[in-house]
């Protein structure tokens, strides 16, 4: 009787031990997650430095056809400059660098509704120190609400 080597388990089955991973899948899987990541990153960090704007009667939508310069104060005073955290200490040296033409620029200047007064003065005159004139309050209009 005679039996087949074609189908069974022993060491003349025809078949051999793969000794080595393939990593090729992996990598594709993790760089579609990369991709993801960074996709999504962004919207997620902007989702995060929420201000909450007063309200104003006369709120009105403002373009400028120069570049606005944004500026967010947060609740606890963190000041952020075109979505950028800028030191307490740094402030003047980092408005300096946004505004290298103060006279021309404008400046929207957005502060939660809790933020102490203080830390929106302390923003307004360093933007007032360097000579800048064109500068705004951002708030929401009553009819949003």
């Amino acid at each position: 009787m005679q039996v087949s080597s074609s189908g069974g388990s022993g060491s003349g089955s025809g078949y051999r031990v793969m000794g080595e991973i393939n990593m090729i899948p992996f990598i594709d899987i993790c760089l579609v997650l990369l991709i993801i990541f960074m996709v999504i990153t962004p919207a997620l960090v902007k989702s995060q430095l929420k201000v909450e704007l007063p309200r104003a009667q006369a709120a009105e939508n403002t373009q400028a056809a120069e570049k606005l310069v944004d500026i967010q104060v947060l609740p606890d005073g963190t000041v952020l400059i075109d979505n950028q955290k800028i030191p307490a200490d740094g402030l003047d040296e980092a408005l300096r660098r946004k505004l290298p033409d103060p006279k021309n620029q404008s400046v929207m200047i957005q502060a939660d509704k809790s933020v102490a007064f203080e830390h929106v003065v302390r923003v307004m005159g360093g933007v007032r120190k360097l000579g800048c004139t064109k500068m705004g309050v951002g708030v929401k209009s009553e009819k949003h609400r």
